[in-house]
C-alpha cells in the first residue's frame, strides 16, 4: 500500500492512536534506512470527543456525527487519500456519513472480519459494550463468512472486557491486561483474538514486536497491524 498521505482520527482513545503511529513508522523503518521514506501522516486526536458507549445508548447519535464530520473534514482539509478512525465503535454511525467521507475511511470492523476469514479458526472477539449491544459486526458485508469463526463472550465476561478497555484508556498497557487476555482465551478455548477494541492495539502491538523477535506465532488480529504491514510494504 502506498499513499501520499494518511489521515489518523485518533483521541478515542489517545494511547491508541499514538501507538498506531507508532507502529506504522516502528514497522516502515525496518525497510528503509532513511525517514525521508516514511508515510506523511496527519493525526486529528480529540481526548474531548465523547464517549462512543454511552452517547450512542443513550441515544445521543447526533452530537457524535458531528463532532465525527467536523474532525474528517479537518483531515481531508490536508488532501489526504484514506482515513482510518481509530475507534471501532463509532463506525456505528458510518452509514451516516455523507459519501464523500465514507469513501475516504478504511473501515476497521470490516477489515478485522477479513482477517478472521483469513484464519478461519475460532478468534475470541474483544470489544467494547457498546460495539457488542450494537452489534457493529454483525452490520458487516462480510459478517455471514466470518461469523463462523467469530467468538463472542458471556454477558458477564463483556463487562469485564470493558473495565479493561477502560483500564487501559486510563493506565496504558499493564501485564494483568496480558493475563486477563490469555484467561478468556483459555475459557473460551481459543487459540486466537481480535483486537475489536482499538484499545487492545497497545497489546496486540506489544505481541506482535514480541513474536517477530522470539519467531513465534502471532495469536492477535488487529486490523490497525494489518494497515500498518500493508503500509510498510
Amino acid at each position: 500500500m502506498s499513499l501520499n498521505a494518511i489521515g489518523v482520527f485518533g483521541g478515542m482513545g489517545p494511547l491508541a492512536s499514538a501507538k498506531f503511529i507508532e507502529t506504522i513508522y516502528t514497522l516502515r523503518m525496518k525497510k528503509t534506512s532513511y525517514e525521508q521514506e516514511l508515510p506523511k501522516i496527519f493525526l486529528y486526536s480529540d481526548p474531548s470527543f465523547p464517549d462512543r458507549t454511552d452517547y450512542l445508548l443513550k441515544g445521543k447519535e447526533a452530537v457524535l456525527l458531528q463532532k465525527l464530520c467536523e474532525g474528517l473534514d479537518e483531515l481531508i482539509k490536508h488532501e489526504v487519500e484514506k482515513i482510518i478512525i481509530c475507534c471501532f465503535t463509532v463506525h456505528h454511525l458510518f452509514p451516516q456519513l455523507p459519501k464523500r467521507l465514507q469513501e475516504k475511511i478504511i473501515s476497521l470492523p470490516f477489515l478485522l472480519l477479513e482477517e478472521i476469514i483469513k484464519c478461519a479458526q475460532p478468534v475470541l472477539l474483544l470489544c467494547t459494550k457498546g460495539t457488542k449491544i450494537l452489534k457493529i459486526f454483525e452490520a458487516q458485508k462480510n459478517w455471514e463468512k466470518a461469523s463462523d469463526y467469530v467468538v463472542q463472550v458471556s454477558d458477564s465476561d463483556q463487562v469485564e472486557i470493558h473495565k479493561n478497555i477502560y483500564e487501559m484508556k486510563r493506565f496504558g498497557l499493564k501485564e494483568s491486561i496480558n493475563d486477563f487476555v490469555l484467561s478468556m482465551m483459555s475459557k473460551y478455548n481459543t487459540r486466537f483474538w481480535a483486537a475489536g477494541c482499538t484499545e487492545f492495539h497497545l497489546l496486540a502491538a506489544h505481541q506482535y514486536h514480541f513474536c517477530v523477535s522470539q519467531a513465534c506465532k502471532k495469536k492477535a488480529i488487529d486490523p490497525l497491524i494489518t494497515i500498518a504491514e500493508k503500509l510498510s510494504m
